[in-house]
């Protein structure tokens, strides 16, 4: 995988998690204490500043009752 197609992942990702939170009408600091993490660390996520962890994606995607490929959606890998 390129750097910009991680790139590109990491930028679907985030907008995606805002994207869904904010539907949802859930701060950054709920979707944290939901997830029993610290409201630093979802925020890094949301940010792009850190890449979600699967656990925590799978959770998230729990939560917003979405599929992971749905928190994906956006982003075309094509294997080499």
């Amino acid at each position: 995988m390129k750097k910009s197609e991680i790139m590109d992942l990491k930028t679907t990702i985030t907008r995606n998690l805002e994207m869904f939170r904010k539907e949802r009408n859930l701060t950054l600091e709920d979707v944290a204490d939901i997830m029993n993490i610290e409201h630093s660390l979802y925020a890094d996520y949301e940010r792009g500043i850190k890449f979600i962890t699967v656990p925590h994606l799978v959770l998230i995607s729990r939560l917003y009752k979405v599929s992971v490929e749905d928190l994906l959606k956006g982003f075309e890998y094509e294997p080499y």
